[in-house]
């Protein structure tokens, strides 16, 4: 499904990725786990189409990305991409619009999943920075794709919401489809994960089976994040 071959990718000085390599299969849940900087959201806009500049190689069911690849992805960023003036009615219609794939019924019914009822008048400003979070999440898995691109989509959720949209994630998810979650929240979100790789400074520090860590070495991902960051 993906692949990322020796992949480089530097902002003046700093690098951001530093020879990050992945082989991703389709149907995995992907955690891109690492701390702050490391190099997840640098990675997940290449995936996306968002940086095209970059040296190495990715693919994407075997083609470099592209305007074909994007409609093959949903992408939820680690930044609010709507105007806070936007009603919910007028964001939603955006990706009706713009989204062929995109099914109002299924939003609506992760809408109700997630708990959350509102007016369509609402503007986005008026809402919290949680709930407009929720509603960014909706939209995303909305989509019908083959991959589901979430750069740390718990951020500014209450805890007491969070394991509903852990859950909601899985349920929402086309059959066959793919996902990659990137976040430094490795406790809350592990439970759902099939595969793992840890990054620090722009290249990975491990790439595991979740099912092989906890059944061979007794261990969380939580414990083996720790384990491998406590000598990165």
């Amino acid at each position: 499904m993906i692949k990322a071959i020796d992949l480089f990718k530097s902002f003046g000085p700093q690098k951001a990725l530093n020879g990050f390599e992945l082989n991703l299969k389709k149907g995995e849940i992907l955690g891109l786990h690492g701390p702050n900087g490391s190099g997840k959201s640098t990675f997940m806009k290449i995936i996306a189409g968002g940086i095209l500049k970059y040296d190495g190689e990715v693919l994407i069911d075997k083609m470099s990305p592209s305007l074909i690849t994007k409609n093959k992805i949903s992408y939820l960023s680690d930044n609010n991409l709507f105007p806070d003036g936007n009603t919910v009615q007028e964001t939603i219609e955006f990706y009706r619009h713009f989204y062929m794939d995109f099914d109002m019924d299924h939003f609506f019914q992760i809408l109700q999943k997630l708990n959350v009822n509102l007016s369509m008048k609402t503007k986005l400003i008026e809402l919290s920075k949680g709930i407009r979070q929720l509603i960014r999440i909706a939209l995303c898995m909305a989509r019908d794709v083959e991959l589901y691109l979430l750069d740390e989509p718990l951020a500014g959720i209450d805890p007491i919401a969070v394991e509903v949209v852990i859950d909601t994630l899985v349920d929402s998810m086309h059959e066959k489809s793919t996902m990659i979650i990137a976040t430094h929240e490795v406790a809350i979100i592990e439970r759902i994960l099939t595969r793992v790789i840890f990054i620090k400074d722009g290249h990975s520090c491990g790439d595991y089976d979740c099912e092989e860590v906890r059944l061979n070495e007794g261990l969380s991902i939580e414990s083996k994040y720790k384990e491998i960051f406590s000598h990165a």
